[in-house]
């Protein structure tokens, strides 16, 4: 026989879960916002780029900079995908199913200990779920994350360089 205690602490077990994912969400928005400005920004910028690489006279320095580049790019392209897998819609577990709880109960309602013994399961098996889901979005949004970082390190170096070159 469950009390309303332990009713009550498997069901904030269950709001954090819900809480955790939409803050995974927003995270993944942000990453997504900020992504979405640097590769509009990349590619506006892409012509001039190009210009500058044409007047270089190093063939070695050209090389470089256009694989910087292509790898900033291939990157910053990963971390869209990761942030995409993460933030791609998955059916999220409720505590239960209310139209098969009303067909189960048949002439005789629940006590109320039957009722939220079965209802703490619920919590539980939800709960256990969601965290399962909302560990996959974590992970896909932290390999994200170091896409993107490495993404920045690898322009910062070609901006550095390209400086380099024109100075």
């Amino acid at each position: 026989m469950a009390t309303k205690e332990q009713y009550d602490f498997f069901k904030d077990q269950f709001v954090e879960e819900e809480k955790r994912y939409s803050d995974l969400t927003k995270r993944g928005e942000i990453y997504f916002s900020i992504l979405s400005i640097l590769l509009t920004g990349v590619i506006f910028k892409i012509k001039d780029i190009f210009e500058i690489l044409k007047v270089l006279d190093n063939a070695t320095f050209k090389t470089v900079l256009i694989g910087l580049f292509v790898l900033s790019f291939l990157l910053f392209s990963l971390g869209f995908f990761f942030i995409t897998l993460g933030l791609k819609i998955r059916e999220f577990e409720g505590v239960t199913d209310i139209k098969s709880y009303l067909d189960s109960l048949g002439g005789t309602p629940p006590t109320n200990e039957d009722f939220f013994d079965d209802r703490i399961v619920d919590f539980i098996t939800a709960s256990e779920r969601n965290e399962s889901v909302n560990d996959l979005r974590a992970n896909r949004l932290s390999i994200s994350l170091g896409f993107i970082l490495a993404g920045f390190i690898s322009m910062a170096v070609f901006i550095f360089t390209l400086f380099i070159q024109i100075l």
